[in-house]
């Protein structure tokens, strides 16, 4: 599996604290950005990405649900730094590492696709992003999307969106428990889930945890954990696309 990509952390789960901390892929962007999220100001150039709708490490997908390699490295074939995978299979979404095809199969990519069949399903390994539990959770909520996840002793967490409210899904036995843990306001639009990331049109937020400056400084207060805002669309009008794998701006996409 390609998990190094401009500087890929080493920890494959870790907590995501604030915008930028503990990402799985490093971000990209230039010098004029003011994002708090878009640490690097790095050479990249895949001109696709201005129809990228999810990503994985080292993969994404388009609007149109065509598939994407990209890498720091630039392949021969677009002398930049992405491949289209000639494929005629159509993705509908990617959560986690998981890609999900517009008829409901799962499939693999690690250089060359392959088909999560229900032997693999039932084992509960299906990929090492969606399991057994969860990929009971998307069919049951086909527009849920990963939010966050902390260490390998802590739960993973999926949400939906509805009503312009974040619900965060945990499956108890048979029942879906549904938690209510953010409401947008009235004037606040939703633009776009992606991994690890909601867009709006006023800015960017993350699960993370909402108390920081208070719980780093008191060892006796408690983490609490909510969605927070990442930064302001004012600041990141250059950026395109956000997920927890890797951050877009207008400087990657250009010819």
């Amino acid at each position: 599996m390609k998990r190094k990509f401009l500087g890929i952390m080493g920890i494959t789960l870790c907590v995501f604290l604030l915008a930028g901390c503990g990402k799985r892929a490093a971000t990209e962007g230039t010098k004029k950005s003011n994002c708090s999220f878009v640490q690097n100001n790095m050479e990249f150039k895949c001109p696709a990405m201005k129809e990228i709708k999810d990503s994985g490490e080292g993969f994404f997908i388009t609007n149109k649900g065509e598939l994407y390699e990209f890498a720091n490295k630039t392949y021969d074939e677009t002398n930049n730094n992405c491949k289209k995978i000639e494929t005629d299979i159509v993705f509908d979404k990617i959560i986690r590492n998981t890609l999900i095809t517009n008829d409901g199969k799962l499939y693999s990519f690690d250089g060359k696709l392959k088909l999560i069949d229900k032997e693999l399903e039932e084992k509960g390994s299906a990929f090492y992003g969606l399991k057994a539990m969860n990929i009971s959770l998307y069919r049951e909520y086909n527009n849920m999307f990963f939010l966050h996840y902390f260490n390998q002793n802590s739960p993973v967490l999926y949400g939906v969106i509805e009503d312009k409210s974040l619900y965060v899904l945990i499956k108890k036995g048979n029942e879906t428990v549904k938690n209510l843990i953010h409401k947008f306001g009235k004037g606040e639009e939703i633009l776009k889930v992606t991994n690890g990331y909601i867009l709006t049109d006023q800015g960017y937020y993350q699960y993370g945890v909402t108390n920081s400056s208070e719980c780093k400084k008191n060892s006796d207060v408690n983490c609490e954990y909510g969605i927070v805002k990442v930064d302001t669309k004012k600041n990141c009008s250059d950026v395109i696309f956000a997920s927890s794998d890797i951050v877009v701006t207008n400087d990657m996409i250009s010819e």
